[in-house]
């Protein structure tokens, strides 16, 4: 529904830049607020945090602040599931397809 996808976006632009202000905000707040985007919103917005962290180590010379209190240095905090890389289960997405090693 392309009212839904609006809304995801400005949704998502408002999370974002709260993780640029220092803040931490909770995706289950926002999913709680929108129970008819909350899926997605649980899938979408810990990458946008992820996402967000890896651009402000590298701006900030990928030094962590010392008090570990900057949304970039708690990001390690996500449930593995929101952080990326390879399957647990010891294969690796390409192309969108679950492959072997």
């Amino acid at each position: 529904m392309p009212d839904e996808s609006l809304l995801l976006g400005q949704l998502a632009d408002e999370f974002t830049a709260r993780v640029r202000a220092g803040q931490m905000p909770e995706v289950e707040e926002y999913a709680a607020k929108h129970p008819g985007l909350a899926a997605r919103i649980r899938e979408l917005f810990p990458t946008l945090m992820l996402l967000e962290g890896m651009a402000g180590a590298e701006a900030r010379g990928a030094t962590a602040r010392s008090d570990g209190d900057s949304a970039g240095d708690r990001l390690w905090q996500l449930p593995d599931r929101a952080r990326a890389g390879p399957r647990r289960d010891g294969h690796r997405l390409r192309g969108g397809t679950p492959t072997a090693r």
